[in-house]
């Protein structure tokens, strides 16, 4: 028997979740606890984390997967392709599949890193939770929620380019107070050696 896949698909506003697991973000942005919103500089990089549930009393697999996204006329829609342009280069997921407890809640990081030359604009994309089953007649019924992402990539801020305010310039600076710190107590101590060699001679 040929067997037939369904794909139910939930990214809500509000945390998303079935009867069986749900998927949110870690920490709040703000006051929004549903999504990850963070406005990242070309050249950084943030760390996000992502808490997976299980909502029932026996082990669960869960098969993470990252989207890029746009909206239209308001409605959020994830690529269904891998055809990564932006977010899906940039976001790093360490763990796909992930295996629950009964009960169990897990945290699962995502780094983000933006490249220098990237466009100052705001990208989207989602992270996936999602579970295949089984039904009665053999149709794999796949469920997939997941957590909205919306980077907001800021040009390099001004301080950053500022040469007095890099590494290089700093530790220059430091070397250079240091020389001269150097050079006033050798002259302290030679003034002070010739100061009371002259004293010595006087009263000789």
């Amino acid at each position: 028997m040929s067997t037939l896949f369904l794909i139910l698909t939930n990214i809500m506003p509000a945390i998303a979740q079935t009867g069986e697991f749900t998927i949110y973000p870690s920490f709040m942005h703000g006051d929004n606890k549903s999504w990850i919103i963070q406005n990242i500089e070309q050249s950084n990089n943030k760390t996000e984390y992502v808490t997976i549930e299980n909502l029932t009393n026996k082990e669960e697999t869960i098969s993470l997967d990252l989207r890029e996204a746009t909206e239209e006329n308001g409605s959020f829609l994830p690529m269904e392709n891998h055809e990564y342009k932006n977010l899906g280069l940039w976001i790093n997921l360490p763990e796909t599949v992930i295996t629950l407890s009964p009960y169990e809640k897990r945290k699962t990081p995502l780094t983000i890193s933006i490249p220098k030359n990237a466009d100052p604009n705001e990208y989207k994309a989602t992270i996936l939770a999602s579970k295949t089953t089984k039904d009665d007649q053999n149709i794999n019924i796949t469920t997939r929620i997941g957590v909205r992402i919306y980077i907001n990539v800021k040009p390099t801020s001004a301080i950053q380019t500022n040469i007095f305010n890099t590494t290089k310039y700093v530790d220059s600076v430091f070397f250079f107070l240091s020389l001269v710190g150097l050079f006033g107590a050798i002259m302290y101590n030679l003034i002070h050696y010739l100061e009371n060699k002259q004293y010595a001679n006087k009263k000789a």
